[in-house]
């Protein structure tokens, strides 16, 4: 039996009033690996070195589809300002509860008091050092007050017979909102990439660490390679590309006094043979030596 189904329905929490749930998957680690291999009809699941070393070579070299065969489903209750930019993804399938049909829950994001932050002095888009304790604090208490005042009167207006499709404009982006959200894996790891990097505001921050805290469990092996060769990685320009080809050049020059040495044997010997095979032909022919 698969353990993994028991990740269905457990539940992580967010903030004060938000969530995350694994609501439902498809496939395994082995599943982009069968995918490619339909062009060549070879087995799957014989040899686990040879699994591992073509699932490597698939997201290495951009050959992505076959993780679009794995799909993951979540629930999630996040503010509408986070749920604004997820949607900004339109790689993900969404459908959120409306205020037309249902009434609000009335539960609204409140921040800590170290998300009350300044602006940033170098990032228009990023916050920046936190405030005071008191400026903080009063942020927070004004920020519950008005919940509760958003509350009345969205009350008091539902009472004088107002639709919910109205009453729903004094709804702030604090509000918190229900969605489903299905997303293909290579469409996941898509967004967490962006999403789970400094760049990104706290909150998507958090709710992403959670959504992939869960696909990890599920592709365990799949994960790693999207680690190693995405979200742990860094491209380089081409004028970066020739400045690091000139220092490895200049270091393998002064290797040479002493003893005869190639650029990429000095090369070798500073990756303290963590390269072998595809991978070091590959490095070696990323910097053209």
């Amino acid at each position: 039996m698969d353990s993994r189904r028991d990740l269905i329905g457990k539940e992580t929490k967010l903030w004060n009033a938000g969530y995350c749930t694994l609501v439902d998957f498809l496939g395994d680690d082995l599943t982009p690996v069968k995918a490619a291999r339909m062009s060549t009809l070879n087995p799957t699941g014989v040899d686990m070195t040879k699994d591992d070393g073509l699932r490597d070579y698939l997201w290495r070299h951009h050959h992505v589809s076959p993780f679009e065969q794995c799909e993951v489903v979540f629930e999630m209750q996040i503010p509408i300002f986070i749920a604004r930019q997820l949607i900004r993804h339109r790689v993900l399938q969404i459908n959120e509860m409306s205020l037309r049909y249902s009434e609000p829950m009335f539960e609204y994001y409140i921040p800590d008091y170290d998300d009350v932050c300044y602006d940033s002095d170098f990032n228009k888009q990023l916050s920046g050092q936190v405030c005071e304790v008191g400026i903080a604090e009063d942020f927070i208490n004004e920020s519950k007050a008005m919940a509760i005042l958003n509350k009345s009167k969205y009350d008091k207006y539902r009472k004088m017979g107002i639709a919910k499709e109205r009453v729903r404009d004094l709804q702030p982006v604090s509000s918190m909102t229900r969605l489903v959200v299905k997303a293909n894996l290579r469409n996941w790891y898509g967004v967490l990439q962006l999403r789970l990097g400094h760049g990104a505001q706290r909150e998507f921050r958090e709710l992403s660490q959670a959504i992939y805290d869960i696909i990890k469990q599920l592709y365990p092996k799949c994960s790693a390679v999207f680690e190693e060769h995405t979200l742990n990685a860094i491209s380089l320009g081409a004028t970066e590309l020739s400045i690091l080809k000139e220092f490895i050049e200049s270091i393998a020059d002064a290797a040479r006094i002493d003893s005869e040495i190639t650029s990429a044997e000095y090369l070798d010997i500073l990756t303290n043979g963590q390269l072998s095979g595809s991978k070091k032909r590959e490095f070696l022919g990323k910097l053209g030596l």
